[in-house]
């Protein structure tokens, strides 16, 4: 593995999955026994804190940050992840492109990792994916005793194994059929729900769970489609920038409007919305939930709420 990083790190910026998220400094050894980063994948394309532009008052400039002139390549990125990736590409691109998510999704390579050992919170199975989910990714891989089987699915993907021809061999057909094997145990480990989404009223009980919410944010801020924003100009006297910065739907001052009235002032009303935009508007808009089935919001909660409880999994 530390040849095949190196051979890569000649040719592209090579971020790899750690514990807490992607990184650049990462234990090779380690990565594909990590089940998933505490942090998703999204802030590679979709960081927590972006300049747009940089403006000069006395030369009365302005200098435009889009484009991304280095590839980067993630490496062991789950299906989970690139599945909200995917998501995220719906909406930064629907109607008006936004050039500055554009520019890093066109200039990032996936090495996806097939999830061999999913933890007890996904329920990927239950959004319409698998532990072997590969789209949007351009090489998939998968773990198979010790051996790792690689599946070029782009040109882009082709590419980057090329690279590292010189440490591949060709499969046998035992390893495929094992790696089909393992793709069907970990299918199985997944707990799959029936969700109740008719459930999802305006004026349901099931919303009362909100009373033990911290407002704390984690859960949108750990979610891989979760993309609130604010946008903030930082002045330095005859010169500033303009940035894009995460933002929550779940803190109080989200729709604070400068007159002092805010229409989601209670918690109720911040989690009735976040839920039903995942699984009722989203749903309406592009036929598919806004969530991956990660479960990061279930197992980083520090009250345990529960959206499979929410959603009434049965």
């Amino acid at each position: 593995l530390d040849k095949f990083v190196e051979l890569l790190s000649k040719e592209f910026n090579v971020y790899s999955i750690t514990d807490t998220d992607f990184s650049t400094d990462f234990d090779n050894n380690k990565a594909l026994e990590i089940l998933k980063p505490i942090k998703s994948a999204k802030e590679i394309v979709f960081p927590q804190t972006e300049q747009l532009f940089k403006f000069d008052l006395i030369e009365k400039k302005i200098i435009v940050n889009e484009k991304q002139n280095s590839t980067n390549l993630m490496l062991w990125i789950k299906p989970c992840d690139v599945r909200g990736i995917n998501i995220l590409k719906k909406v930064f691109e629907k109607d008006v492109k936004d050039v500055y998510f554009a520019s890093k999704l066109n200039n990032t390579i996936f090495v996806g990792l097939a999830c061999n050992n999913p933890s007890r919170n996904c329920f990927c199975t239950s959004v319409g994916i698998t532990p072997y989910y590969k789209e949007g990714m351009d090489v998939f891989a998968t773990s198979v005793d010790g051996v790792i089987l690689f599946e070029a699915l782009t040109e882009k993907g082709k590419e980057v194994l090329e690279k590292v021809n010189s440490l591949l061999r060709d499969a046998t057909e035992d390893e495929v059929e094992k790696a089909k094997e393992i793709h069907l145990q970990a299918e199985s480990k997944v707990k799959k729900y029936n969700f109740d989404t008719s459930r999802l009223t305006w004026d349901s009980d099931v919303w009362r769970i909100a009373e033990i919410c911290l407002s704390c944010g984690i859960c949108t801020y750990l979610c891989p489609t979760c993309h609130c924003f604010d946008i903030i100009d930082e002045n330095y006297v005859y010169e500033g920038e303009r940035v894009r910065v995460w933002d929550s739907c779940m803190y109080s001052e989200y729709t604070l409007q400068a007159s002092g009235h805010n229409p989601r002032a209670y918690r109720l009303q911040r989690l009735r919305n976040r839920i039903m935009h995942k699984f009722v508007w989203f749903k309406e808009m592009f036929d598919e939930y806004a969530c991956t089935g990660c479960g990061r919001c279930i197992s980083y909660c520090p009250v345990n709420i529960s959206l499979i409880e929410i959603l009434g999994g049965v």
